[in-house]
């Protein structure tokens, strides 16, 4: 076995669980007017189809979930978020859900700096039914760490 080898075997990848996020009406409101969004399902549309509450878009439960990511404290080496690819909303998520991200790293590859690696991972975002209400994969660079 190579040297390249033995230090890709050596590698352990690790997986967690976020904090607990409380969406609450206020924070949709504020999300859905700094980001704009004049969908009628994000005012009072909602009501009229039967959902169980004011629905957050899903570009903001991602802005949420990378930053209850970024809080665990096991991403300090990351550099920047290059991408996420394949995402699916699955469920909704309302006022009055507590949501929380599930992640696990896929793999390390290299990367065209000496020094840094592309980080593959998994993220699941879990309601409080335990509810998949959002999955994707996303890419960051970040510098190496001690394997």
């Amino acid at each position: 076995m190579g040297r390249e080898e033995e230090a890709i075997m050596a590698i352990e990848l690790r997986h967690g669980v976020s904090e607990i996020i409380d969406i609450t009406d206020e924070m949709i409101s504020t999300l859905v007017t700094t980001g704009g969004y004049p969908h009628p399902l994000f005012q009072e549309g909602w009501k009229e189809i039967g959902m169980r509450g004011r629905p957050l878009p899903g570009q903001a439960v991602l802005l949420l979930v990378g930053g209850a990511m970024e809080r665990t404290g096991k991403f300090d080496h990351a550099i920047a978020l290059l991408g996420v690819d394949d995402v699916n909303f699955l469920n909704a998520v309302v006022a009055g859900d507590s949501i929380r991200l599930e992640w696990e790293e896929i793999e390390f590859l290299p990367w065209k700096s000496a020094g840094r690696e592309l980080l593959r991972m998994k993220w699941r975002v879990l309601n409080q039914f335990d509810e998949l209400c959002m999955e994707a994969s996303s890419r960051m660079l970040v510098r190496v760490i001690a394997k």
